[in-house]
């Protein structure tokens, strides 16, 4: 196995989302078919969800970890809503809808 380091300066920067779903600028450290690395941010009192085109849900297990603040995460299909605290993470199976 060959170890590699990605600096957060070497990281691919993605701007995700539209006008509808809100915009998340993601910092993308590791993304092939295996796992996905990504780190986001959002300013105090942003948010995203989802539209026709960018959709909230995904085909792979997720968790989020918060490094800083808090991010309230929701199930808009059932109503479920988790408030993760830094330092605390939450867990998605996949094909599951979320908003944050």
């Amino acid at each position: 196995m060959t170890t590699t380091l990605i600096t957060h300066a070497d990281a691919q920067r993605v701007l995700w989302g539209d006008d509808e779903a809100g915009y998340v600028p993601d910092v993308i450290y590791l993304s092939n078919d295996d796992i996905h690395v990504i780190e986001f941010s959002l300013e105090r009192g942003g948010r995203f969800t989802h539209s026709e085109v960018k959709r909230t849900v995904f085909g792979a297990d997720e968790v989020f970890y918060v490094l800083e603040g808090t991010l309230l995460l929701a199930n808009p299909e059932i109503g479920e809503v988790h408030r993760v605290q830094q330092g605390e993470a939450a867990f998605f199976q996949r094909d599951t809808w979320h908003h944050g």
